[in-house]
């Protein structure tokens, strides 16, 4: 038992050593990342005013559908409320055309 433990004593600062490093790059990737968030903004709303522009521009409930469909999915993290409100626009079209699958698919999403 007591063999055990020492062991046990001699492997930890290895092992949290290796543990350091790794957190150590996993931080030093988050500090990248987080400093790139205005580049990611940017794609994020440029990927938005184009979808936007298509939703803009189609009058066709099944193709107006799956512009809201990928809007809400853009939106989803982003802003929440913003998807919800496509999802509402997608239910709306869907109960018009008494689409059930798309229904349930809207209300499930």
């Amino acid at each position: 038992m007591k063999k055990v433990i020492f062991l046990l004593f001699c492997f930890l600062p290895v092992v949290s050593s290796c543990l350091s490093g790794k957190e150590n790059t996993l931080l030093l990737r988050l500090d990248r990342v987080l400093k790139e968030r205005v580049c990611y903004d940017y794609q994020k709303e440029q990927r938005l005013d184009s979808l936007k522009s298509l939703l803009a521009h189609t009058s066709l409930p099944n193709e107006t559908y799956r512009l809201n469909d990928l809007l809400a999915g853009e939106y989803e993290l982003y802003m929440a409320d913003s998807a919800i409100t496509y999802l509402g626009q997608n239910l709306e079209i869907a109960h018009t055309y008494q689409w059930k699958d798309r229904i349930t698919e809207t209300l499930l999403k």
